[in-house]
């Protein structure tokens, strides 16, 4: 009984479209979209070499900066992190690590 229900729910759903006309594209969206298939797709504008060296060198110098500023920044950190770990006796010696 239940097979037979299913069966007929089937059946009806697939038979729910047959009574449907087929829908049709608007006509100026039709020629428009046709169109813009027809026309040859052109390439994005072109970034002239000079810019793009020039944008080359400044991230080159952004760069170099950086690794200089880092480099002499760590220099003198050696020194500030060992006072920083006697201040809070993050040393071997600290009776907290001998338990």
């Amino acid at each position: 009984m239940e097979q037979k229900d299913k069966n007929k729910w089937v059946d009806e759903v697939i038979n729910s479209l047959d009574g449907a006309e087929r829908a049709e594209p608007n006509t100026a969206l039709f020629e428009k979209i046709a169109r813009g298939l027809s026309e040859p797709i052109t390439i994005g504008r072109v970034i002239p070499l000079r810019t793009v060296s020039l944008a080359a060198a400044c991230i080159l110098l952004l760069l170099l900066l950086n690794v200089l500023l880092l480099n002499k920044h760590s220099v003198g950190s050696d020194k500030s992190m060992q006072e920083v770990a006697n201040y809070y006796q993050l040393t071997n010696d600290n009776p907290l690590y001998n338990l």
